[in-house]
């Protein structure tokens, strides 16, 4: 797994700009928390909320080496 881009606390301005997608096969939604915001580029942690259950932050293998 990779390390995580954001930190653990992210400010209220940023959590205020997510994006919400439901996802109808589970029931559940998926969304983009941005958490750092730069010039060109945002990092987001993605999170999945299945409507029973428990949020959880996804992780994505890094791309290193072009591997």
């Amino acid at each position: 797994m990779t390390e995580l881009a954001c930190p653990d606390s992210v400010s209220d301005a940023l959590t205020a700009d997510a994006k919400r997608y439901p996802l109808p096969a589970s029931d559940g939604t998926l969304w983009l928390v941005p958490c750092i915001r730069g010039a060109y580029q945002t990092a987001y942690n993605v999170v999945v909320a299945p409507q029973h259950g428990h949020a959880r932050r996804l992780l994505f293998a890094q791309w290193r080496d072009e591997s």
